[in-house]
C-alpha cells in the first residue's frame, strides 16, 4: 500500500510456489511418498526460479506491467497431477498421505502432535489465493516444461 502511494514504479509478480520447493506440496522424493494437506485435484502453480528470473526482466519491457500485478506460473497442474509426473519420472507408484486435519491437531495438541514445519506448509496450501487468470501470455518465452524440473529433482535424489 505505502508502495503504491509513493509514486515509485512497481510491479507485483505472483509466481506460485517455486518448483525448487516442491518437497511444500508434500512431495518426499527420495522417499517416494506424497503427504498433502489439501485436495489433492486443487490446481496448483508452480514456477522455477531461473523462469521467474526471466519473467522479471521482461516485466520492464511489458507497458501494462507497470504499477500492476502478474500472474504467472511455468505450470498449473493439481497435487495428483504432479504427483502422476513423480511417479512416471521415478518409475515408482508412490505412497500417498492425505492429512487435511494437520493445523487442528497442531492447534488443540492432538496426537499426532505435527511438527511445526508441517503446519505451516499447510497453511500455506490452505490459505494461499490461486488466481487462475494468468498473464503468461504477455511474454516472449514459454517456461520449461515442469516434467524436465521434476526429472532433475528426482536424479538428485538417486
Amino acid at each position: 500500500e505505502e508502495l503504491e502511494k509513493s509514486g515509485l514504479e512497481y510491479t507485483y509478480i505472483e509466481v506460485g510456489i517455486f518448483q525448487e520447493f516442491f518437497d511444500w506440496l508434500g512431495f518426499d522424493i527420495k522417499n517416494k511418498k506424497a503427504t498433502f494437506y489439501v485436495d489433492a485435484n486443487e490446481k496448483i502453480p508452480t514456477t522455477s526460479l531461473n523462469d521467474i528470473g526471466k519473467y522479471t526482466v521482461e516485466t520492464l519491457k511489458i507497458p501494462e506491467a507497470r504499477n500492476a500485478r502478474i500472474n504467472i506460473a511455468g505450470s498449473f497442474l493439481s497435487l495428483n497431477e504432479y504427483l502422476e509426473i513423480f511417479e512416471k519420472v521415478s518409475g515408482s507408484k508412490w505412497e500417498v498421505i492425505v492429512d487435511k486435519d494437520v493445523r487442528h491437531r497442531y492447534k488443540n495438541k492432538i496426537e499426532p502432535v505435527p511438527q511445526f514445519l508441517d503446519y505451516y506448509k499447510a497453511v500455506l496450501l490452505q490459505e494461499g489465493e490461486v488466481n487462475l487468470e494468468l498473464d503468461n501470455d504477455k511474454f516472449s518465452f514459454t517456461p520449461k516444461p515442469v516434467t524436465e524440473f521434476i526429472e532433475k529433482l528426482v536424479k538428485q535424489a538417486s
